[in-house]
């Protein structure tokens, strides 16, 4: 595909000023007081806390994790307003991004709730299938997995959960990069019906990639009809990209897990 080289050069980045988190007052899916961010600025500065490695219950992870010896920084209501409000609005952001392919369509292959196969006519002339997955809702424990990775050698901003960005996320599958770039302008178009916070492509030429796997991430600021927002994440694969994540998903849960039983 001509448009190899264009989308390994797409460079990864935020595409809007300042809505990449989850608690942005434009989207309020985690939702703090100045009181309580003025009470860890206070813990962090006063008392020097600093990432000691000291095993302690933080952050709703239990004591087996070592994270920063800041006992007082519990997530755990963050965490459960981040899951409320996915479980709320799922629904709304599939079927909308569903809305999204079905619009650019000219026949819909196959329309169920987990998958759908709609064939579009490209700018290129030719005609593909493009394919819609639905992801589950990003459960309560991997979002407290999760913030253990947020956690740098300087304190970034609080509450951890709010780089979350993934808590509702579906994958769209085509077959080249030229694909691929058209299907992103599809959903940087205003008339879509969000906003593109962020990009970061793993296709890039530069791009960190763990075990292979590939694919462009567009996290969105989506509003659902009872005025909810979220940023959720769409994921778009080339197809053998994304065959090789369904062969290489019992991997990815083996390394993930921390006992044989959680396998």
């Amino acid at each position: 595909d001509a448009n190899g080289p264009a989308l390994m050069a797409l460079e990864s980045k935020n595409t809007s000023d300042s809505v990449t988190r989850q608690d942005h007052e434009s989207v309020r899916a985690v939702r703090v007081d100045d009181e309580s961010r003025r009470e860890v600025t206070a813990l962090f500065e006063n008392q020097k806390v600093e990432h000691s490695g000291e095993s302690v219950a933080i952050l709703g992870l239990g004591p087996s994790h070592s994270v920063p010896s800041a006992n007082s920084l519990n997530e755990e209501v963050f965490v459960t307003q981040l899951a409320v409000r996915a479980l709320a609005i799922d629904e709304e952001f599939q079927l909308h991004v569903k809305s999204i392919l079905h619009t650019r369509s000219v026949a819909a292959v196959m329309v169920t709730k987990q998958k759908c196969i709609y064939e579009c006519q490209f700018k290129s002339g030719v005609k593909g299938d493009v394919s819609l997955f639905r992801a589950p809702v990003k459960s309560r424990e991997r979002m407290r997995e999760k913030l253990i990775e947020y956690l740098p050698d300087e304190f970034p901003d609080w509450p951890l959960v709010g780089y979350v960005l993934d808590p509702v996320r579906c994958a769209v599958v085509v077959q080249t990069p030229g694909q691929i770039l058209e299907v992103l302008s599809w959903i940087e178009d205003p008339a879509c019906g969000v906003l593109i916070c962020k990009i970061k492509n793993r296709y890039a030429r530069h791009a960190k990639v763990v075990d292979g796997y590939r694919d462009l991430s567009v996290h969105v600021r989506f509003k659902g009809k009872s005025n909810l927002s979220i940023i959720g994440e769409i994921q778009l694969h080339l197809n053998e990209f994304w065959s090789l994540k369904k062969q290489m998903h019992k991997l990815y849960q083996i390394k993930r897990a921390k006992t044989p039983d959680s396998v």
